[in-house]
């Protein structure tokens, strides 16, 4: 699906290219926080119909352009609530994708970051959709005592 966005939306800035970018140039090291193996196989685990249900592919007269740049208005304007409404939008009704792909992985990254962030100072960067609500990754480090604060 990223490469039909890029091919749709044609130069737009990708962020993850750009943070391994910066970091290769400060010779950091890069970890992740699961494999793609991983996040192919939640994928996988998705009926066509559904995958094509989620995307674009199926979305005559979206503009996934013009969603991005929202969505991008929103994580710069820090609206997490804002987030959430237009990550649900996109994200349609696919039984239990909110669940398995974002809301487990986000709670099996938490020990993980908890694991990089006491071995060194560090920058962590996940997805957007990511972040927000009771079981966004900013309330479970929260819960778990992190002070976690935007960086802008």
């Amino acid at each position: 699906m990223s490469i039909i966005l890029t091919e749709l939306m044609g130069d737009y800035e990708q962020y993850e290219q750009n943070f391994n970018k910066m970091a290769k140039k400060q010779k950091m090291k890069v970890l992740g926080l699961e494999s793609i193996q991983y996040q192919m196989d939640l994928v996988n685990k998705i009926s066509i119909k559904d995958q094509i249900k989620m995307n674009y592919i199926d979305g005559i007269g979206t503009n996934p352009l013009e969603e991005y740049n929202a969505l991008f208005k929103a994580y710069s304007e820090q609206d997490l609530e804002k987030m959430f409404k237009l990550t649900q939008e996109e994200l349609g009704d696919v039984d239990n994708f909110s669940d398995n792909f974002l809301n487990k992985r986000n709670q099996n990254w938490i020990p993980k970051i908890e694991e990089i962030a006491k071995e060194n100072s560090s920058f962590i960067a996940v997805g957007a959709a990511h972040l927000m609500g009771d079981k966004g990754v900013i309330n479970l480090l929260r819960e778990k005592g992190y002070t976690v604060t935007p960086v802008k």
